[in-house]
């Protein structure tokens, strides 16, 4: 890092470390950097978008992290390293304070605006501002510092925001909009302490708007040199030249006393100008160094720069001060010799806030100047010293960024052929990375040449080589790269966009509308494999996708049908599971949580979608809307609760980020809180408007399901996994009282609007009214002959109403206790029951994907709204692998012909979602339904052969003895049982499962049934006698979804949630043989192959991936659009492999598993 003025500047070597730099030039705390290129902060760096060229990098050095004290808060930090002495603004410094000083604006911590001309010292100010210990005071989040520029817009400006987004917490959004990304960032802003977000060089108001979203207790500062960028709610700080003594000050500094009359004439060119004056003070340190009298150089450099020509050097600069600059940066440029300044000038080709490594400068300066490495490292010391150039840390090595003013300056010097001929230069030198005999593939390149996979188009379009560049972009393996190793399809989609061709535009269509499914993936060909299953049927793409695949590495998972959620999404209702929903005050607005990660706000009067609201990762548990309607609160099992603004949509707000599931969420009276609860037992208060923690207490339940303020607001009342009622005082933080309610988990809670009663419901199939003030026990209800889940009061107090998974809501009187009335008409659990404002109308939701509305006072039946998309919940392979079934959400039951596609049978099965399906060896269908029953299905007719006994709720799993003659069934009654298959006699009833049977599967032999139950629990039976052998628990997971053995009957695989693992049991011994972790959300399904080799397994993200038996290495997937519930894996190969079936909310997904 080169000297600035007040250094002395010494071309033979750098100079002694900065203040507060340590003599191996590690800053401050630790360093910081982002993991790639584009994010124009952190790690080793100097400056700005201007570069080394402004006062802000000529005169200053600035800070990684606050100076040593407290321990920083969790979330990483984003911040430039330091500079030297500066210039102290003082004037403008006590404005800046002033500023960052005030309270709230608008809800929301200080917005602050340094406006001025480029170069006129704005970043400097703002690094001054960092360093200063009452800032680092009021903002212990510390510092996130970004680079933003002229050039960085829509998905681009998207990708960097995400960039920031990674660094800081190691998520990263794909989406291509900068006001979703940015609401991440706000998300990350609020997990730590209240942080200073500094955003430097902002030219429109996509870009600050991309900053505002969100994080409301983190101050935002950004300089800009464009009026009218500021919101209404910020305060514009203006910079603009510095005083006499200022300019004075950095003219001089570092140099022996001047003669006054030289001195004021550079004063009086510069006006104050810190870009200038910085120049100035380099150029006249130089030539003194190398010898020059110090009169005789300073009236050099004065005729020098009165008497060059005006230069269009920055089109924001105002006309007066364009050959100021021009002649400031020849003083500098006059340093280099004619090869140097060449070398210079090479760098011009960079796109603008590019940081260049330092292996790609000497590989163009090796094609253009002949330097080696040691030459190269040379000459951009030199640059760096003369500040010409920035320095930079980037992917592992040093880097360079050259000033956007200079580099302005330099293409204005050159003729367009002449950038065009450097720009091919560049190109020819990345070449030099890819294999011998590769010369145009690109997608060749090494995994750690971020900077050629990023900024290649950008050069292929500078050097004129358009045809190349179109080839390349609309080429998958480019587009598989660029994926892989940049984090995102961002990119590609911005490259794709400029080119003309009926080919990029199709890809755009597929890219833009699927960007969530393009992600790093670990298994090598599950990127390629998306890819390609989302491009398929592509007419512009007609024969690049099957080359694709046929290049692609094995094993490999290829698409067998088309896709069946590649078509135009649809908007218009939920594909999972509702469970819960809420009214707006006014009564005009309902909202929806779903299992499907969606929130959706519906037009009350017309069950017409409002907004989707996108943004959870996993299943959304509760909604609930502020006391003005303008705000909505969800809470999901990702962790966060978020505020929606309810007029259009927008995220407002993340309240910090658990570390377990998020389960209930609630606000207070006034709407100034909010409150969560969690599945580790925490309940916490939080201040709606800042973001900030106010309260956080522990309750000893494990999981506290939900949470409810009483009118006043002083109390909240939670509820527990152990079946207490806890009263908190929400000032003081501390429990009331607390006394056990229910027997088990309590599921909801609720305060009646007079304060003076509230309810609960719980996994006893009860609810219960007590006294608000006492917990005293009012009365219990008793109808509901399954558990309860939601229960809600009437406006004026006189009706309950409880949503139960019996399927029913029963309406109560709450002064008598009495059942008024039963609503039917959900075909699945129903996840919660609520009146609108006047009393008159009930909204419910449930497992089966609908949302009703009930006349109260009417027996008519409910206005129904489900969505136009069906899932699929179940699919199973025939026997021979000719043929699939699949089990839909509608009750609908189809045999597909594997070879055709055909449907060889269709039938109304079940009223509700069918949940799970077996085929028989004789090619006979079993299916079990949300309705309880259990059917057998004659192939390929369809006809109904036989029904078997029900169980007294859902059945979630089926399975057929290999030799045909039995059944097993999974209930949420907690039994196990098994079925003769010709007779419908039920041969045992096995009941050991602590809640609900959630799978069940035969060994090979026949001779074992396994059981999996939201117990956690995998137990093992004597599928003879029904005695239970073994219970295995690996005590990560609350809930095993799903269990199969492998071909030899050796192992036994289970997968569950929360610790979304892949748990591998020996059956010998009882013990586990292998656990692979999978993470994200809930792992639904599993299927060994037909050798027992591999096993694949699918879950709530959408991903299906295969994984080694012996090793747990991934070796391949593919991602899909929507959740997935049920994986199978066909025992009959086909040619060189097998297929794999997907049951999940966008349908029926078919894939061949391809191993060679």
């Amino acid at each position: 890092m080169g000297p600035g003025p007040g250094e002395h500047l010494d071309p033979a070597g750098p100079p002694a470390p900065a203040r507060g730099a340590d003599p191996g030039g590690q800053v401050g705390r630790s360093e910081v950097r982002a993991d790639r290129g584009a994010l124009g902060a952190g790690g080793h760096m100097m400056g700005n978008a201007i570069g080394t060229g402004s006062s802000a990098t000529l005169i200053e050095q600035v800070v990684v992290g606050w100076p040593p004290g407290p321990e920083p808060p969790r979330r990483r930090q984003l911040a430039p390293p330091p500079l030297g002495e500066t210039a102290n603004r003082a004037g403008i410094s006590a404005s800046v304070k002033e500023a960052l000083s005030d309270g709230e604006c608008g809800g929301r911590a200080p917005v602050l605006f340094l406006e001025g001309y480029g170069g006129i010292g704005k970043t400097t100010v703002a690094l001054q501002t960092c360093w200063l210990p009452e800032v680092a005071e009021r903002f212990p989040g510390g510092v996130v510092w970004t680079v933003i520029g002229q050039s960085r817009t829509g998905p681009e400006l998207a990708d960097h925001i995400a960039d920031i987004c990674e660094h800081l917490s190691g998520r990263r959004p794909t989406t291509t909009d900068p006001l979703l990304v940015g609401a991440l960032l706000g998300e990350i802003l609020d997990e730590g302490g209240p942080a200073l977000v500094v955003v430097d060089d902002v030219w429109t108001e996509e870009q600050v708007n991309a900053f505002l979203v969100g994080g409301i207790g983190s101050a935002r500062m950004f300089t800009a040199r464009n009026r009218g960028l500021a919101p209404a709610v910020a305060r514009i700080v203006e910079v603009g030249q510095m005083t006499e003594d200022e300019a004075r000050a950095t003219a001089s500094a570092g140099l022996p006393e001047l003669d006054a009359s030289v001195l004021e004439s550079l004063l009086r060119f510069a006006k104050g100008w810190p870009v200038l004056l910085g120049l100035i003070n380099a150029s006249l340190r130089a030539h003194i160094r190398a010898g020059g009298p110090p009169a005789e150089v300073a009236a050099w450099v004065a005729h020098l720069v009165a008497s060059d020509g005006p230069e269009a050097l920055d089109a924001t600069m105002p006309p007066h001060m364009r050959s100021t600059v021009a002649a400031t940066v020849s003083a500098s440029l006059d340093l280099l010799s004619a090869e140097e300044r060449e070398r210079y000038f090479d760098l011009a080709v960079f796109d603008e806030d590019a940081e260049v490594p330092e292996h790609v400068v000497a590989l163009l300066w090796s094609v253009t100047g002949g330097l080696d490495r040691t030459e190269s490292r040379r000459m951009t010391a030199l640059l760096s010293t003369l500040r010409l150039v920035s320095q930079r840390w980037c992917d592992g090595e040093p880097a360079i960024a050259v000033h956007d003013v200079l580099r302005s300056y330099v293409r204005h010097q050159m003729s367009p052929h002449d950038l065009v001929t450097r720009n091919r230069s560049l190109v020819a030198a990345l070449r030099t990375l890819l294999p011998a005999g590769a010369a145009a593939q690109w997608w060749l390149l090494p995994p750690r040449e971020e900077f050629a996979l990023q900024y290649l188009p950008y050069h292929l379009q500078a050097a004129g080589l358009h045809a190349e560049l179109a080839e390349l972009a609309c080429d998958p393996r480019w587009i598989e790269s660029q994926i892989r190793y940049l984090g995102s399809v961002v990119l590609a989609v911005s490259t794709l966009s400029g080119i003309d061709t009926a080919r990029a535009a199709a890809l755009v269509a597929v890219l833009d509308r699927d960007v969530e499914v393009f992600v790093p993936e670990a298994a090598p060909s599950a990127v390629g494999a998306t890819l390609a299953s989302r491009l398929a049927g592509t007419a512009e793409l007609d024969g690049v996708v099957e080359r694709y695949l046929d290049g692609m590495a094995r094993p490999l998972l290829r698409a067998h049908w088309p896709l069946p959620d590649t078509d135009a999404a649809t908007d218009d209702g939920h594909t999972g599971p509702i469970g819960d929903c809420a009214v707006s005050p006014r009564g005009d607005v309902i909202a929806t949580a779903s299992d499907d990660r969606l929130v959706i706000l519906w037009d009350a009067a017309t069950l017409r979608v409002r907004h989707v609201l996108r943004g959870h990762s996993q299943r959304v548990r509760a909604c609930a809307f502020s006391p003005d309607g303008s705000r909505l609160l969800s809470a999901a099992t990702d962790g966060t609760v978020r505020i929606w603004s309810v007029v259009d949509g927008r995220p407002l707000h993340t309240l910090g980020e658990h570390s377990a599931r998020v389960l209930g969420c609630a606000w207070s009276p006034d709407g100034r809180w909010a409150a969560s609860t969690t599945g580790d037992g925490t309940v916490t208060i939080w201040d709606a408007r800042t973001g900030e923690k106010r309260r956080e207490m522990r309750s000893p339940s494990g999981n506290e399901w939900d949470c409810a303020f009483t009118p006043d607001g002083d109390g909240l009342v939670s509820v527990g996994e152990d079946g207490v009622l806890r009263m908190w005082d929400t000032a003081r933080g501390v429990a009331r009282w607390s006394t056990v309610v229910h027997e088990g988990r309590i599921r909801c809670c609720t305060v009646a609007p007079s304060g003076t009663l509230m309810a609960t419901v719980g996994s006893d199939a009860t609810v219960r009214v007590l006294r608000t003030g006492t917990g005293e026990l009012v009365h219990v209800l008793r109808a509901h002959t399954d558990r309860v889940r939601a229960c809600a009061f009437s406006p004026d107090g006189t009706l309950l109403a409880s949503a139960s998974e019996d399927r029913t809501i029963r309406l109560w009187d709450t002064a008598s206790g009495r059942q008024v009335r039963v609503l039917h008409g959900h075909t699945d659990w129903v996840g919660a029951s609520v009146f609108t404002a006047d009393g008159g109308t009930l909204i419910s939701c449930g497992g089966d994907a609908t949302l009703r509305t009930w006349d109260v006072t009417a027996d008519t039946p409910p206005r129904t709204v489900r969505a136009t998309r069906r899932a699929v919940g179940c699919c199973a392979f025939s026997a021979d692998g000719r043929h699939v079934v699949a089990g839909h959400s509608d009750g609908v039951v189809q045999l597909f012909d594997i070879a055709t596609g055909r449907v060889r049978f269709e039938v109304d099965g079940h009223d509700g979602r069918v949940l799970d399906c077996a085929v028989a060896p004789d090619g006979d269908v079993v299916t079990a339904g949300a309705d309880g029953d259990l059917a057998l299905w004659a192939a390929p007719t369809g006809e109904l052969r036989r029904r078997f006994k029900r169980h007294s709720g859902r059945v979630w799993g089926c399975a057929v003895s290999p030799d045909g003659t039995r059944m097993a069934s999974a209930g949420e009654d907690a039994v196990v049982r098994v079925h003769d298959l010709r007779t419908t006699e039920v041969l045992s009833e096995l009941v050991n499962h602590d809640g609900h049977a959630l799978g069940c599967a035969f060994s090979p032999d026949g001779e074992l049934i396994a059981s999996v139950g939201d117990d956690g629990t995998l137990r093992l039976w004597d599928s003879r006698t029904g005695r239970l052998r073994s219970t295995l628990s690996t005590g990560r997971e609350s809930s095993l979804w799903s269990c199969c053995f492998s071909p030899d009957g050796s192992l036994l695989a289970s997968v569950g949630s929360p610790a979304t693992a892949l748990t591998l049991w020996s059956t010998a011994d009882r013990t586990v043989d292998t656990s692979v972790p999978i993470g994200g959300d809930r792992i639904t399904g599993c299927a060994f192959s037909p050798s027992g080799r591999q096993i694949a397994t699918c879950g709530d993200e959408g991903y299906l991936g295969v994984w080694d038996v012996a090793t747990g290495t991934p070796l391949t997937g593919i991602r899909v659009a929507y959740p997935l519930h049920r994986c199978a894996w066909s025992a009959a190969g086909t040619g060189t492999g097998s297929m794999i079936a997907a049951a999940g909310n966008g349908g029926l997904y078919l894939f061949a598993y391809e191993d060679d």
